[in-house]
């Protein structure tokens, strides 16, 4: 039932109006929702990825305003985003959906890149180039989140000192000799 709430609030909210229709405390009520929802699926067993999918898709929407990208930030969501990367490792569509989060959250804020490399956020994008190596739609996704989160020389030395760069260039060999890209 919580799933099929998110998948009908993603829909409202993927209509840009829609988001200023709603206002933005009812806007905020929903990333808490939606945030605490996420926790709790983690605390049980992370086994409802429809209740992670459609959430994450909730928080993506509202990602697109400066305000509701604050409140995710504000309310644990790039905590609770990077945790489900964590429990879902093989789940590449839950991968998808985080990255981009990610990315929506990351660009034009410093100050939330650090947040992202803080809650470990881009060592999480760096084992989904592990653990997708040859995945020809999630590594793009995942290039990208990476790039943006590690545009600060802080956050780039913390990328290096995890070996970053040397699974980067891995991902990108596996990528390159894929069929579907050439």
């Amino acid at each position: 039932i919580l799933a099929t709430g998110f998948a009908i609030f993603s829909v409202i909210l993927g209509i840009s109006t829609n988001l200023q229709i709603l206002g933005l405390e009812i806007a905020e009520q929903v990333i808490v929702l939606v945030v605490n929802a996420i926790y709790e699926c983690l605390d049980r067993d992370g086994s409802q990825s429809s209740i992670f999918w459609h959430g994450l898709s909730v928080l993506q929407c509202c990602a697109i305003d400066d305000f509701c990208k604050s409140k995710i930030v504000a309310h644990g969501g790039i905590v609770a985003t990077v945790d489900t990367m964590v429990a879902l490792p093989e789940n590449s569509s839950i991968q998808m959906k985080c990255c981009n989060l990610l990315r929506l959250l990351a660009a034009g804020d410093v100050e939330t890149r650090m947040c992202i490399v803080e809650a470990d956020g881009a060592d999480a994008i760096i084992n989904v180039l592990v653990n997708h190596c040859e995945d020809v739609k999630l590594l793009p996704e995942a290039f990208l989140t990476l790039a943006c989160v590690s545009i600060n020389k802080r956050s780039r030395e913390f990328v290096a000192q995890i070996g970053g760069f040397m699974l980067m260039t891995s991902a990108m060999n596996s990528l390159m000799s894929s069929t579907e890209v050439l």
